[in-house]
């Protein structure tokens, strides 16, 4: 069904596949790589209905989801309603910068002036992506008129395992310390703080580490890119991780692939390109039927993780210290909160 599974075959294999799925394609040989931009129907439509898609779009990739460990590009933004909506997605057989660039351009084609709420190819107004150089390369050269941001969490997590590195020299009692001070210069909340808590990290433990020093000067000559304090005019509305594409990638591993490995790309597109499609749809056909059930069902959970007393009129949960209890009243029917 899905062609042989590896030889030069294959490639004919592919093409031949994506010109019989009911989406926009457009592929790209160069030599032994491979690249092809899907859009489907349900990321056509959010394109040109959805505001959030000109605002701010999250960019991730991921691989080992077959054979030959196939890059599979997803491009998504917000919603209101929670979670997020599919843009367009990209499959390299590469992951270099070229390839990458190629793989925009071509989903950028597809879109035409309904790409990005009418933006056309001026692409959003803010890009969220994980600290890859070829993705971000790519996305200056295509869209350059969007703002490339940096994920959060992948900063922190890099900064971790750099203190983590034997290389750092960093003691291991240091490495909490340093990692809070980090974390606090990220997550400061305006210029003044963000430039008071730089000089704060130029204390002794990191003046005395050259390698944590080149590595946090190296930091924050990019500060633009992930400082949350210089981020706050922009389209971003509380979004300052990738963690919408990470979902959409778990549900794909979890409850497509059931965490197997497809036998060839061939059948990795047909899985992402058609179920991928129709989970988006189902997801939107249950808000539509009764909206207040994701939402309710989310904060249920959460109050009931904190110890909640329910009751025919909502859950209460409280949470607090020693210092101050906060009360806050979460009705289920509509899933609404007071936090």
């Amino acid at each position: 069904m899905y062609g042989k599974m590896k030889g030069k075959i294959v490639f004919a294999d592919i093409l031949e596949h994506v010109e019989s799925l009911d989406v926009k394609t457009a592929s790209h040989i160069d030599g032994n790589n491979l690249v092809i931009a899907i859009v489907t129907p349900v990321a056509e439509r959010v394109h040109q209905l959805v505001p959030q898609s000109g605002e701010i779009a999250f960019m991730d990739a991921s691989g080992g989801m077959d054979r030959y460990g196939t890059q599979v590009v997803m491009i998504m933004t917000h919603t209101p309603l929670g979670g997020g909506l599919p843009l367009g997605s990209i499959f390299l057989t590469s992951k270099k910068s070229e390839h990458m660039k190629k793989g925009l351009t071509m989903l950028s084609d597809l879109l035409g002036g309904n790409a990005f709420y009418g933006r056309g190819k001026n692409g959003p107004c803010v890009f969220m992506t994980d600290h890859c150089e070829a993705e971000r390369k790519a996305i200056r050269e295509v869209y350059p008129t969007s703002t490339p941001l940096l994920c959060a969490f992948h900063i922190l997590q890099a900064f971790w395992r750099f203190l983590w590195d034997k290389q750092s020299g960093v003691e291991k009692g240091d490495r909490p310390h340093i990692f809070n001070l980090m974390k606090g210069l990220l997550y400061a909340e305006s210029v003044p703080q963000l430039e008071d808590k730089y000089n704060i990290m130029q204390s002794a433990i990191v003046a005395q580490n050259p390698a944590v020093q080149d590595h946090l000067t190296k930091y924050w000559s990019m500060k633009e890119d992930w400082a949350l304090a210089l981020r706050q005019d922009m389209l971003v509305r509380g979004s300052n991780t990738n963690n919408i594409v990470e979902c959409c990638f778990r549900s794909l591993n979890d409850k497509i692939l059931r965490r197997q490995k497809c036998f060839n790309v061939v059948q990795l597109l047909n899985y992402t390109a058609v179920f991928v499609s129709k989970y988006f749809c189902r997801k939107l056909l249950q808000l539509i039927s009764n909206p207040g059930a994701a939402a309710a069902s989310s904060s249920s959970r959460k109050a009931l993780m904190k110890g909640a007393e329910i009751s025919s009129e909502g859950i209460t949960y409280i949470e607090g210290d020693t210092n101050k209890i906060l009360t806050h009243y979460v009705d289920t029917s509509i899933g609404t909160c007071t936090a």
